[in-house]
């Protein structure tokens, strides 16, 4: 790297040869990388929170209920060590008894009365308001993420409409209710390289068209006339080699739950695009037809 920096002209740049040596001495301190060289502290509370909302029902169910199971029977165990039930008295019934304490049902099982058993029962009392908390806590979450699932075609196309190339891709609703959309936007991210040798992502907004309701599937399209920031690819006939990184966001307004839902993804222009292809007829009844796409004869 130094060798390579004492080949910059520092009269073509009067500041840059005082930038050089900041970079030097920023470099050698370690503060150059793009990450962290040791990792910054997270909020674990954050991190089981972010878990339970994006975890799937059929997932988060028997986790539930095996974190349950297993907490319930260590408290069981605890009673029958400290020996706080009569005589008698069966692990499975000490097991229900402790179920029906934590879910707040109430229990018929009568304890001794010394410390180790209170403490034990009074540890059961505070997981049943942690439970109650808890499952409530993710129920409101579970019903207050009711939305309908965007989905978005995983290839883009460019075919042409009276000679004139179009950049297609497709959104499809799983739900199959009607929406609003409210805003569309897409930036594309041109991979350039400045005079000083910087690799940066220019940045240009890609102006997006596409039906006003959203049902499934949709096209969405950009046409490569002379406004569009593909242009110049157009004119020397490289669409084929379209670089950077498309990224789309597009906002929609959902009746059913009175909330606007936000979808958001990218493509690679390099991998994701097929050129001269199209999709099939938009009367489609499945999101297998929907990503379908055939080369243009």
């Amino acid at each position: 790297m130094g060798n390579s920096l004492k080949r910059v002209r520092h009269d073509a740049h009067p500041f840059f040869g005082e930038v050089i040596v900041r970079e030097r001495n920023i470099h050698e301190t370690n503060m150059l990388r793009q990450h962290y060289v040791e990792p910054p502290p997270k909020s674990l509370f954050y991190d089981l929170v972010t878990k339970a909302q994006t975890m799937k029902l059929k997932k988060l169910l028997p986790v539930a209920f095996g974190i349950t199971f297993a907490v319930i029977s260590l408290i069981s165990l605890f009673y029958v060590i400290f020996q706080c039930a009569e005589e008698g008295t069966l692990f499975v019934d000490l097991f229900f008894s402790t179920f029906l304490q934590i879910v707040g049902a109430g229990s018929s099982t009568q304890f001794k009365p010394d410390f180790m058993c209170r403490t034990t029962l009074a540890f059961s009392t505070l997981l049943n308001v942690i439970f109650k908390s808890v499952s409530f806590a993710i129920m409101v979450s579970k019903f207050d993420n009711v939305r309908p699932k965007l989905y978005f075609t995983p290839l883009m196309v460019i075919n042409f409409r009276n000679k004139t190339p179009v950049l297609q891709f497709r959104v499809m609703n799983s739900q199959g209710t009607l929406l609003d959309v409210e805003n569309l936007t897409a930036q594309w991210a041109k991979p350039t390289r400045s005079e000083e040798g910087e690799t940066f992502g220019m940045l240009f907004d890609v102006k997006m068209t596409a039906f006003q309701m959203i049902k499934s599937p949709i096209s969405v399209s950009h046409v490569i006339d002379e406004d569009s920031p593909f242009h110049s690819f157009h004119k020397k006939n490289k669409l084929q080699k379209l670089k950077g990184t498309l990224f789309i966001s597009i906002v929609v307004w959902d009746p059913i739950v009175q909330r606007a839902v936000r979808a958001m993804t990218y493509y690679s222009l390099a991998r994701d695009v097929k050129y001269n292809h199209r999709f099939d007829d938009i009367t489609v009844k499945s999101s297998t037809q929907a990503k379908k796409m055939a080369p243009i004869q």
